[in-house]
């Protein structure tokens, strides 16, 4: 288990950010402001899979840990996040038990 997953799961408070900025330099300001997280907005900010990765990669390289809150449900979306390094996803508007197991299904590897 990750330092991050067991840092959500326990009783700590954690203080984290959105970046909407499409630029690694954005990421990397953030992340020298002592935030335990980061969460890349790929919802509502016109970013591009390749910058993505980039900027969690900027976060990782000053041990921030990287969220992406995908663009909505499809499966290819919640992968690309993960495949981009992100320690976890954000997925939009889950509002039934159904669209909840699609998400964590689509966050598994086989």
């Amino acid at each position: 288990m990750s330092e991050f997953r067991q840092k959500c799961i326990g009783k700590t408070s954690l203080v984290g950010s959105f970046c909407a900025i499409p630029h690694p330099v954005a990421v990397e300001v953030m992340a020298l402001s002592g935030l335990d997280f980061l969460c890349i907005d790929w919802e509502h900010a016109q970013i591009s899979r390749d910058v993505i990765e980039t900027m969690v990669r900027a976060a990782d390289v000053h041990g921030v840990p990287a969220m992406v809150r995908v663009p909505g449900h499809a499966p290819e979306a919640i992968q690309a996040a993960l495949d981009s390094g992100a320690q976890g996803v954000l997925v939009p508007r889950v509002s039934t038990p159904a669209q909840a197991a699609m998400a964590v299904t689509a966050s598994r590897y086989p």
